[in-house]
């Protein structure tokens, strides 16, 4: 997730600084480093997730921090991209150096046909 080449991908495909796409989140989850934060409330979750996702809702992120590793990548994802990019700004600012949010979220997630656990 470090590094100057995603920083240009990131620019090339028009994503946040802090935005990866689908794509990079696909490979990160079976990536054992890579921390992926699911920050949507838990009916949400109930109702459908990505299998290897962590639930931390946006509303409890700062009340859970211990569970997290600053020293280890981290994705959040959410329904769309907007509560995980505040999340990802939240870490960013209390030092989490390597912090990425989802861009299109679940939404984009089904739409490119990946699985969900309902």
């Amino acid at each position: 997730l470090r590094g100057e080449e995603t920083r240009v991908n990131a620019q090339k495909i028009g994503l946040h600084p802090l935005e990866v796409d689908v794509t990079t989140t696909v490979a990160a989850i079976d990536d054992p480093n890579v921390q992926v934060i699911d920050c949507r409330e838990q009916e949400e979750w109930d109702a459908a997730h990505v299998d290897g996702t962590t639930l931390i809702p946006l509303g409890a992120l700062g009340q859970r921090l211990g569970e997290l590793d600053r020293n280890r990548p981290v994705i959040i994802v959410c329904r769309s991209g907007n509560r995980s990019l505040i999340a990802a700004r939240q870490l960013t600012a209390i030092g989490f150096v390597d912090v990425k949010s989802m861009n299109g979220g679940l939404i984009s997630w089904a739409q490119q046909g990946l699985p969900l656990v309902y």
